[in-house]
């Protein structure tokens, strides 16, 4: 244990073995830590509490005199509970928040927190909590020296053990000035009109943690555990599912008919390309006496990488879709599909929260099971109704996004 604020009075209690204290003058050696120990503390309970002072605050007597005390037992247990007590009220911060803190750089690529370092230490229970004596009463102890002796050991230790109280003002800043740095997913996850991600402002994020002013107890837990939700680039679709058949026949009828028994028959293909798409599309035509009916589905399957694997995270990836018509724009909808929206953010891919070092998408998109709506209009006319991304090959933050759950420790 490192002995970080140098005690010059270091106690050590006796050995419970019926030993004595083995000072010349017990009572002096008591009030020199003491003192020592109410010197330390003093100042970082005043950093909480302006004009913070000690009530039973211990002085020494000079070489030869007497301890000022009518009762100095009383007056030493007092002070020891005094200890006690102001440094339960310190703002040491709880081992889960540490872990939720590192965990939150790490998910921003900052790096993580040391929690065995002695500034990030937790404080646990006494277990040498001291009772005050009643006034007039007497030490309820049979060695009253001996157990003042091991609370005194007790709290050097904790005061050594224990991380700075300025860690909870270094959390605070961290959360005020990195909260603008993930996604708000209370009003978003995308913005108004759809054209990219709503992030947390100062303001939304204390609305959103409950946070109504001043830093207060319990504020801590409630800003981490509202920041759950970060940003991405998809790296590249890797592998679609691929369906496509036609069909030719007398009229449109059964042309539909013949493409619906080729769809049915047809085993999704598996290839890559290093592209995003995703299309829904039915065409009809008809070229001289020939009818001309074809389904068109491709389901992509997304990879997320280079993002932190320190907790489970899941993803949800967003990219701009174009949509041929607004006479056709019920067709995800009817097949249970998420509402797309022309030329705007939608969603296009979900994983499930996994600890891999990449992040892949399940194959996403129209059912395979289920035959799209065909499209309709003139039977002399081509036409081509579904959805798809926009056709862009680059996979950029104007084209693509993916939204990381993260999976923190609840401070």
């Amino acid at each position: 244990m490192s002995d970080k604020y140098q005690w010059k009075y270091r106690y050590s209690a006796p050995l419970p073995t019926g030993q004595v204290i083995t000072e010349a003058r017990p009572g002096a050696r008591i009030a020199n830590a003491l003192i020592e120990i109410q010197s330390a503390v003093r100042p970082l309970a005043r950093a909480q509490t302006t004009g913070f002072e000690f009530k039973h605050r211990v002085t020494l007597p000079s070489p030869g005199q007497v301890i000022p005390f009518a009762k100095p037992g009383t007056m030493y247990s007092g002070a020891i509970k005094e200890l006690q007590d102001t440094i339960d009220r310190l703002p040491f911060v709880d081992a889960s928040v540490i872990v939720a803190y590192s965990e939150h750089r790490q998910a921003l690529g900052q790096s993580a927190v040391d929690t065995d370092a002695d500034e990030y230490a937790t404080k646990t229970a006494w277990l040498h909590r001291y009772p005050r004596p009643m006034p007039n009463g007497t030490i309820n102890s049979a060695r009253p020296g001996f157990n003042i002796a091991r609370a005194i050991t007790e709290i050097q230790d904790t005061m050594n053990e224990v991380g700075s109280p300025t860690i909870a003002a270094e959390m605070q800043t961290w959360l005020e000035t990195y909260c603008t740095s993930f996604i708000d997913n209370i009003s978003g996850p995308l913005n108004s009109d759809k054209s990219g991600f709503l992030y947390f402002t100062l303001e939304t994020w204390r609305a959103a943690a409950g946070i109504t002013g001043a830093w207060d107890d319990g504020d801590l837990e409630k800003g981490f555990d509202a920041l759950g939700y970060t940003w991405a680039l998809p790296f590249s679709s890797q592998r679609y599912k691929y369906v496509s058949v036609d069909a030719t026949a007398a009229s449109f009828d059964l042309a539909k008919v013949a493409a619906e028994a080729n769809y049915a028959a047809f085993t999704p293909i598996i290839y890559t390309f290093d592209a995003i798409s995703m299309r829904v599309e039915t065409v009809m035509f008809k070229d001289g006496t020939d009818y001309y009916a074809s389904i068109l589905v491709t389901q992509p399957e997304i990879t997320i990488k280079s993002i932190s694997n320190i907790v489970a995270r899941a993803a949800k990836i967003y990219g701009i879709v174009s949509v041929p018509s607004d006479a056709y724009s019920n067709l995800y909808d009817s097949n249970s599909m998420p509402e797309f929206y022309d030329g705007k953010m939608s969603l296009i891919g979900v994983s499930v929260a996994t600890t891999d070092s990449d992040i892949v998408s399940d194959f996403y998109g129209f059912l395979f099971a289920s035959v799209p709506n065909w499209c309709t209009g003139s039977e002399l006319e081509s036409t081509s109704r579904g959805f798809s991304n926009t056709g862009k090959t680059d996979i950029t933050p104007e084209n693509f996004g993916a939204i990381i759950e993260w999976s923190f420790t609840s401070a």
